[in-house]
C-alpha cells in the first residue's frame, strides 16, 4: 500500500474534532459543478456524506495478497479519497485527522477550503494545526 507523505500545513488541513462526513458535506457546498459534471450535480445531505464516508472506510489495511486476489490493477493509497462527488471536483484524501492536499480542492472552490474547515471549528469552538 502507498504511504501518504507527512503531514505538511503548505498543502494539507488539520481536521481535528470534525467527522470526516461533516467536512465533506462543508466542502461539497463549497464548490461547483463543471462542464460534464453538471449532467450529475445535485445536493449532498447529511445522510448522503455518511453513507459516502462509510462506504470507504475499511475495517482494515488492504494487502498486496487482497488485491491480487481480487483482480486490482492498482493499488490504493492510505485514506479516503474523493476526486469528485455528485458532479463536483474535490480532489481530498481524508486521512487520520487531516484533509490532505486541500491545495487540490481550492482549484475548483468558491472558497479556500481552509477557510471553510476554520468555520467548522469556529462552531464547534475548535482550533487545530495548519489552519
Amino acid at each position: 500500500m502507498l504511504k501518504l507523505e507527512p503531514f505538511d500545513p503548505r498543502y494539507d488541513a488539520d481536521i481535528t474534532g470534525l467527522e470526516y462526513w461533516e467536512v465533506l458535506l462543508a466542502l461539497h457546498r463549497n464548490t461547483r459543478a463543471f462542464n460534464m459534471g453538471r449532467i450529475h450535480d445535485r445536493a449532498l445531505t447529511a445522510e448522503d456524506a455518511k453513507e459516502l464516508i462509510a462506504g470507504r472506510m475499511r475495517p482494515a489495511p488492504i494487502t498486496m495478497e487482497d488485491l491480487k486476489a481480487a483482480g486490482a490493477g492498482v493499488v490504493e493509497s492510505e485514506g479516503i479519497h474523493f476526486d469528485y462527488v455528485c458532479g463536483r471536483p474535490m480532489k481530498i484524501t481524508f486521512y487520520e485527522q487531516s484533509v490532505r492536499r486541500i491545495d487540490l480542492y481550492d482549484r475548483n472552490a468558491k472558497r479556500p477550503g481552509r477557510d471553510v474547515i476554520a468555520e467548522l471549528k469556529r462552531a464547534r469552538g475548535g482550533e487545530g494545526r495548519g489552519i
